[in-house]
């Protein structure tokens, strides 16, 4: 997402399950997701889902749910965030049920799109509905993360929306235009985080004001780009050096910023995930590594067969949990798999196409981004990796994917060769 975001882009999301066979319940949404495994306790079953008799079990780490979502005790729920020019990684839980979405059609202005539909393997579809988005929003949205009640999105002028529930999407006022946004995390609690190119962002409360934000420079030619997670204390974002493309790593420890690693071992970073043990990945250029008290490692990527000019070209641009596995996307429409350290694609290529956004619920994904040929969205399940059919309306070129709970998932992005700024809405 690999390990939310949504968004978060991570690991660490719980999914609170029926100890009888009913489908899961994600206790929280966020940006990067991880699934752990199942174990013991019993909080927030759903009737509906696991009958008048049923019984419930955590996932794994313990804990019973606090505040927004953050899981107390040994398993702390994990977000994501998104990657700039990437897209966000969110969701997390269960995913459950068959079937396939119907409709094909194309948005305009404001007006609805349906799409969606089935992929490889028989996972279930979205009917999708583009919304309304604020004029003042001018360009393509780069970023996209959220909890279970509210998602925020990121663009590069500086304006940034949010959506409560399923009410109208805001325009988060008195934002300054100057700050460039390229990505945005939102922790099961509440609060944002954002990269700003130069900067690093911040808000503990009243996040639908841009008053509320503060901004802490990182330097005078440095430039952030993705934003992890699992807690409003634990949030991480990648960036480069302040003169040159070297990865470095910050970290919000609850109360300020700070460089944990001033050389990633790789260049160009942009998306990461923290993982269950509080490690951290990070992927760049042709590489991924992990970040882990202090130390940096290199992971084993599996080129074979990729030509010297993808390689070039390859960035690895958001993560996702899915299952206990943890899957990259990046150019060519690849989605690379981890196993141990090392990394081999289990997906693609599709030729002058990418993948920018992952999202996912359980064990199953969805990953978005361009095409030049077929799909823009692929799907994930039992099957492995497939592409969604028919293809979404809009947008054209998708940036993050949030997946809140079973029947609804959001999309962002833009049409136009990235001028206007897109928001689809999934459900099923």
């Amino acid at each position: 997402m690999p390990p939310v975001q949504r968004e978060v882009s991570t690991v660490g999301r719980k999914n609170w399950v029926c100890s009888s066979s009913a489908r899961s319940r994600p206790l929280a949404a966020v940006t990067m997701l991880l699934t752990l495994a199942a174990g013991t306790g019993c909080i927030d079953w759903d009737a509906a889902a696991c009958g008048s008799t049923g019984t419930c079990s955590a996932g794994s780490g313990g804990g019973s749910a606090s505040g927004g979502g953050n899981a107390s005790g040994g398993g702390n729920a994990s977000g994501g965030g998104s990657a700039s020019g990437g897209g966000s990684v969110s969701g997390g839980g269960n995913a459950s049920g068959g079937g396939s979405a119907s409709g094909g059609g194309s948005a305009s202005g404001g007006g609805s799109a349906s799409g969606g539909g089935s992929a490889s393997g028989g996972g279930s579809g979205f009917s999708f509905t583009t919304l309304t988005v604020p004029g003042a929003v001018t360009t393509g949205l780069t970023g996209l993360s959220g909890n279970a009640s509210v998602w925020y999105a990121t663009s590069q002028t500086g304006a940034m929306i949010r959506q409560v529930g399923t009410g109208p999407i805001e325009l988060v006022s008195a934002f300054a235009a100057s700050h460039t946004l390229t990505g945005v995390y939102v922790a099961p609690d509440g609060k944002v985080f954002l990269s700003a190119q130069r900067e690093l962002a911040s808000c503990g409360a009243s996040c639908e004001s841009g008053a509320s934000y503060t901004f802490f420079s990182i330097g005078g030619t440095a430039e952030s780009r993705g934003l992890c997670g699992r807690s409003s204390t634990e949030v991480y974002a990648t960036a480069t050096s302040d003169g040159n493309d070297t990865g470095t790593l910050h970290r919000w420890n609850g109360s300020a910023w700070t460089q944990v690693s001033s050389n990633l071992g790789l260049k160009s970073p942009y998306g990461c995930v923290v993982l269950s043990d509080g490690s951290v990945l990070v992927g760049g250029q042709t590489a991924i590594a992990l970040y882990s008290g202090g130390n940096v490692t290199p992971e084993t990527i599996d080129l074979t067969g990729i030509t010297s000019n993808e390689q070039f070209i390859m960035s690895f641009y958001a993560f996702a949990v899915v299952g206990t596995d943890v899957h990259a996307v990046t150019v060519n429409q690849r989605v690379f798999k981890r196993s141990g350290t090392s990394w081999a694609p289990v997906h693609g290529p599709n030729a002058n196409s990418e993948l920018r956004a992952i999202a996912a619920l359980g064990t199953q994904a969805y990953a978005g981004g361009s095409a030049s040929s077929g799909s823009r969205l692929l799907h994930l399940d039992a099957s492995g990796w497939g592409a969604v059919t028919p293809d979404l309306a809009a947008p054209t070129e998708v940036r993050g994917l949030h997946w809140p709970s079973l029947n609804r998932l959001v999309v962002v992005g833009s049409v136009n060769g990235g001028n206007d700024p897109v928001v689809a809405v999934g459900t099923r």
